[in-house]
């Protein structure tokens, strides 16, 4: 099987789930294989992301090397950090972003007649991508952004969207154990360019950041 046939196999078992309930979606045989499988579906050809304007001290959005924006958010990051580094103000207000054990972007994912699935990346303070273990980053199979504690685009409509987060992914993680996630290598390292190294460069300058 292809690829391409396996992205269209994958959506055809969310789009059968989707009316499902939570419970209803854990004990299905097909997602639970699906869901264990899940990074296969991530986007692993990133080596570069730059920060775009406007830079937003709250909501910094990059571009990568292949010209796709991904946005870094600091919600959820505490699962991919050591329990005892995790304080969100000091992520958000403390350590310099160099500073930080890691740091989480993500990406709209591309399948094939599905919106709403979510690239994620959760990359090392070192420019590695965390991709295996406890800490490990995971493709989700519903809108994982900052956004989806309120809303989301799904199947093409807007929908409230902490059901399908919650059900795709959430709960998956929670009941199958992170030992579940087969793992796949990123053979690339990231270098983040951040808007501090922007105005170092003299591309920007310090008084074109947004609050």
């Amino acid at each position: 099987m292809s690829f391409h046939d396996e992205q269209r196999a994958l959506v055809t078992c969310l789009k059968r789930l989707w009316g499902a309930s939570t419970a209803e979606v854990l004990r299905d045989q097909e997602f639970r294989n699906y869901s264990g499988m899940r990074n296969r579906f991530n986007d692993y050809q990133v080596t570069k992301l730059t920060e775009q304007a406007p830079y937003s001290v709250h909501a910094p959005i990059y571009k990568d090397n292949l010209g796709r924006k991904w946005e870094e958010v600091t919600v959820g990051i505490k699962y991919h950090v050591p329990a005892g580094d995790w304080a969100e103000n000091a992520i958000r207000f403390g350590k310099s972003k160099k500073e930080r054990f890691s740091r989480k972007f993500l990406c709209e994912a591309l399948l094939p007649g599905y919106e709403g699935a979510t690239y994620e990346m959760i990359v090392s303070k070192s420019g590695t991508r965390i991709v295996s273990g406890e800490l490990m980053e995971t493709f989700n199979f519903g809108e994982a952004n900052a956004r989806s504690s309120v809303s989301g685009k799904v199947f093409g409509q807007q929908v409230m969207a902490p059901g399908v987060h919650f059900k795709f992914d959430m709960a998956p993680h929670d009941e199958y154990g992170y030992g579940h996630y087969k793992s796949f290598p990123a053979n690339y390292p990231v270098k983040i360019i951040d808007f501090a190294d922007l105005v170092e460069m003299g591309a920007v300058s310090r008084w074109d950041v947004s609050l």
